[in-house]
């Protein structure tokens, strides 16, 4: 039974870095994109 739910909470763990990843590299294209328009 502890075994399931640290599997589970793992796996809750490595979706959440992914997502934060992903959220990480959607505010730096963000920012990028800003800071060329800028310069235009």
């Amino acid at each position: 039974m502890l075994e399931k739910n640290w599997g589970i909470l793992t796996d809750e763990l490595a979706y959440g870095k992914l997502k934060l990843f992903y959220a990480w590299n959607l505010i730096v294209m963000v920012k990028s994109l800003k800071d060329k328009k800028q310069k235009i």
